[in-house]
């Protein structure tokens, strides 16, 4: 239960956009299949999208997309912000997880769980699967680096940490 807690609690956190400064919460509600819009200034949900079994969300840089990651249709949903219309569901390699979008928004970096987990490349202007890196263990969260050149993910189950080089879409370490 202790487990779940923290999952909510970081799901809170990581679905606010860092950039898009929209004043609302987005909360992947995975048992309604719904990401909640909350306006936290009114205490209220102010919209639902529904995204079949929601896990990850992060945002365009500009804020006019929603990426969410769905484990039922092992897919990226790309969202309409305003409207709450999915645009694209792209296909992914394996049962997604977290999601982070590159520094300059170019690239959608989405993690799977499957064992060995993988990182699918998302291109954010075709939105098509670009590229999947193969990496140890399932994996769940992620962590872009602050001058944006690598991204690190962790493996609660296999209890490894990779970090993946973003200009050669290479793995650079594992362990």
């Amino acid at each position: 239960m202790k487990y779940y807690g923290c999952l909510i609690c970081l799901s809170l956190l990581m679905a606010m956009p860092l950039t898009a400064h929209t004043g609302f919460i987005y909360s992947a509600d995975w048992v309604s299949s719904t990401i909640d819009v909350i306006d936290p200034a009114a205490n209220k949900i102010v919209q639902t999208i529904k995204v079949d079994l929601p896990h990850g969300v992060n945002f365009s840089p500009d804020g006019s997309r929603i990426y969410v990651t769905s484990e039922d249709d092992e897919a990226l949903d790309v969202v309409d912000r305003q409207t709450g219309e999915i645009i694209k569901k792209v296909p992914l390699s394996g049962h997604p997880n977290d999601v982070a979008v590159t520094k300059d928004g170019g690239r959608i970096l989405v993690w799977s769980r499957n064992n060995p987990g993988a990182l699918d490349i998302v291109d954010a202007n075709s939105l098509k699967l670009k590229k999947s890196i193969s990496v140890n263990g399932g994996l769940h969260n992620d962590a872009l680096s602050p001058d944006g050149k690598y991204v690190v993910a962790g493996s609660v189950w296999g209890n490894v940490l990779n970090v993946i080089d973003l200009q050669s879409e290479q793995l650079a370490w594992s362990g």
